[in-house]
């Protein structure tokens, strides 16, 4: 008797076991569909493939349509379609190559469980538009093969948007020319590309305070911009033009020919007669400096002392004129 109880005894608590076993995959399975519905919300598209065999386990009705594959078609191939007809030519290689059969396996190897690019891809009308492919990477539990569920999201609202808060913080906010920071990391950035002629040329607004004081903050606002504007318009897209703040300014050309640099500082001066307008009566006038890489110096640091003093001589001189560094070097 003592027997039979135990053997049922026994069943009663393997039953309970299984019971508790299957509960918790009911859990996980719940938890599963709840994450996997999280990962494609949002998404244009949504399919799961496995990257071991190659195989389509699943694909939207519109691009089985549009490419004529089914379910156990090869992902590569399709891939390999879609970045032809989808992608940007520019993109194209990079994407294949970031999501690509290989490239999921050699992810998983190496213990990465998401890959996601950024890309320009052809929206509606095929205009030009930012997508994010994302793919999860999971290992399916009876197979042992490697699957991925991918994603495509449109991400254009939200590619301008970082898009724009990076030229903020790269922009001076009244002029939209170069800030200080910006510029500096530009030039330094520059100075490492080569070993051509640069020159460096600093500017301020001569009596820039007495225009404030007479005419008003907001008008001085409008010289600085109409100012910045005749700069722009004065240099190749290529150069870097920057507001330091205040009424100082900084140019610097790259790959610059020094025989350029005198007839552009003097077409400058000129514009400057009548920037404002003929009949005006705010009449602006600049200082400027100018020191030139190598002769003047092999850095950031020492091309802007040098061009500084020679805009410092400018201002000696009675203002409304150019000076180029000359003498001993300051480093």
């Amino acid at each position: 008797m003592s027997e039979q109880n135990l053997g049922i005894t026994e069943i009663e608590i393997e039953y309970a076991r299984l019971k508790e076993r299957y509960v918790d995959l009911m859990i996980r399975a719940d938890y599963m569909e709840q994450y996997f519905n999280a990962m494609v919300y949002g998404s244009l598209f949504a399919y799961e493939i496995d990257a071991t065999e190659d195989k389509l386990l699943s694909i939207p009705d519109l691009i089985a349509d549009m490419y004529k594959c089914r379910k156990n078609s090869s992902y590569n191939a399709l891939l390999k379609l879609l970045c032809r007809d989808r992608v940007s030519e520019t993109d194209c290689k990079v994407v294949y190559d970031t999501v690509s059969r290989e490239a999921i396996l050699k992810a998983y190897r190496n213990g990465s469980r998401q890959i996601s690019i950024d890309y320009l891809g052809k929206g509606k009308e095929d205009r030009l538009t930012w997508f994010q492919n994302r793919l999860f990477l999971i290992q399916h539990p009876v197979s042992g093969n490697i699957h991925a569920i991918v994603t495509i999201k449109n991400v254009q609202k939200e590619k301008l948007r970082d898009l724009n808060l990076q030229k903020r913080a790269q922009e001076d906010a009244l002029t939209q020319l170069a800030n200080r920071s910006y510029m500096e990391e530009q030039i330094r950035l520059a100075l490492q590309e080569n070993n051509d002629f640069h020159c460096l040329m600093l500017l301020d607004i001569d009596n820039f305070k007495l225009i404030n004081d007479t005419f008003g903050h907001q008008t001085g606002d409008e010289v600085l911009k109409t100012f910045s504007k005749m700069l722009i318009s004065k240099f190749r897209k290529g150069d870097i033009i920057a507001r330091l703040g205040g009424d100082e300014f900084l140019v610097f050309m790259k790959n610059a020919n020094p025989a350029i640099v005198e007839p552009r500082t003097k077409s400058i001066l000129e514009s400057c007669k009548t920037l404002m307008g003929s009949d005006s009566k705010i009449k602006i006038s600049p200082s400027i400096g100018i020191s030139f890489f190598p002769e003047h110096g092999v850095n950031f640091d020492s091309l802007y002392k040098n061009a500084d003093i020679a805009l410092y001589s400018s201002k000696q001189k009675g203002k409304n004129t150019y000076t180029i560094f000359s003498g001993k070097i300051i480093e």
